[in-house]
């Protein structure tokens, strides 16, 4: 099976994939703001994309939406430097919505940047973001649009994804709350409780304290425990107002969405791309910094003003020190293990598979 990329396309191409994505998706009036769209283009870097599309309100009026579309096509991730034409660009004419493109991915500091932007100058128009998996997505099943640009003809999650949950999808299950439970109650309580957490939260909706210091965390202030056995109570007093069958399928819906979301073990190489994409920006940085470089000044500036506004005490020259303390709290959190811990999380979402799922088939099956 192929994996979904756009590595092989050029800047012209991803271009033109952007604007053939967003007809296929109903978008009207779709053109090239600037350009031609083709290699030779004089406008070779700005040719922009505005788009219209049509919302319809609850009293069956239509209204029409502008949108600017921006595309970027990089192997790593997207710098704040990049997007702020766009801004500007949208800033200038308000459309409704800006929306950024990339071939793969946003560089975090560049999420926080657009954050920073939308709570700080509070923009007329929208913002949204597409990346890579974002594309994945949105294409998937335009067969035409894929085989154009040979890209793959089926999502890599497809691969990953256990037979019993395919099985599962398929229909509406009526198994019994009673049931569920025996079979829950048969498994390692350790597996169990990892792989239930999510519907443990959604389920006993714990309440909270109100915070003292500030520096409690949410377990600390947590009033309602999160465990099995109030798990159990919470769907037995659940029943009073819905039929079992609907209680044991929105749990187990939910466990197998979010065990397989944290242990999309297709992710790896691209999520282990973000973080050390988030390094060599801290470099690129202490570099612009120390004056052996030019290329990021803005984004530079616009890090120490929101670092001093943070705190009036920081000064520019702790900046290094400051980068070097994220870069290692990224490296021990997230970068090292983060395959195996990836890898962990989807055997659990394999056993709740063969352990839960496959029970509650057979069940649905003979009854």
């Amino acid at each position: 099976m192929k994996s979904f990329t756009l590595n092989s396309l050029t800047n012209t191409q991803f271009e033109e994939f952007c604007f053939d994505l967003l007809v296929a998706l109903g978008f009207k009036n779709v053109r090239w703001r600037k350009g031609t769209g083709l290699s030779s283009s004089p406008a070779d870097r700005g040719r922009d994309i505005e788009c219209q599309r049509e919302q319809f309100d609850v009293d069956g009026n239509v209204e029409i939406e502008t949108w600017f579309v921006e595309c970027k096509h990089s192997t790593k991730g997207v710098a704040p430097d990049k997007i702020q034409g766009a801004l500007a660009w949208a800033t200038a004419e308000r459309p409704n919505k800006l929306l950024l493109i990339v071939s793969n991915f946003f560089s975090n500091p560049t999420l926080d940047y657009l954050q920073d932007y939308q709570r700080n100058n509070q923009p007329a128009f929208k913002i949204k973001t597409w990346q890579r998996t974002n594309l994945e997505q949105l294409s998937a099943g335009l067969f035409k649009l894929l085989r154009k640009y040979d890209l793959s003809d089926e999502l890599p999650l497809l691969s990953i994804i256990h037979p019993a949950h395919l099985s599962y999808i398929r229909g509406l299950r009526f198994n019994g709350l009673t049931h569920f439970f025996e079979v829950l109650d048969a498994l390692d309580p350790k597996p169990r409780d990892k792989i239930l957490d999510w519907a443990y939260f959604f389920t006993i909706q714990p309440r909270f304290r109100e915070p003292v210091t500030g520096r409690e965390t949410m377990k600390e202030r947590m009033v309602d425990e999160l465990s099995y056995r109030n798990f159990k109570a919470k769907c037995w007093e659940l029943t009073a107002v819905l039929p079992d069958w609907v209680i044991v399928a929105n749990i187990v819906n939910v466990t197998l969405q979010a065990s397989l979301g944290i242990g999309d073990t297709t992710l790896i190489e691209e999520n282990l791309d973000k973080f050390h994409a988030q390094l060599q920006w801290s470099e690129d940085l202490r570099r612009t910094f120390r004056g052996e470089s030019n290329e990021h000044r803005e984004s530079l500036n616009f890090i120490l003003e929101s670092l001093k506004a943070g705190d009036p005490d920081f000064k520019e020259e702790e900046l290094e020190s400051f980068l070097d303390r994220m870069d290692r709290l990224l490296k021990t959190t997230a970068i090292e293990g983060y395959s195996e811990r990836i890898q962990e999380n989807y055997q659990l979402y394999v056993y709740f598979c063969e352990h839960v799922v496959q029970e509650l088939l057979i069940e649905d099956a003979t009854r």
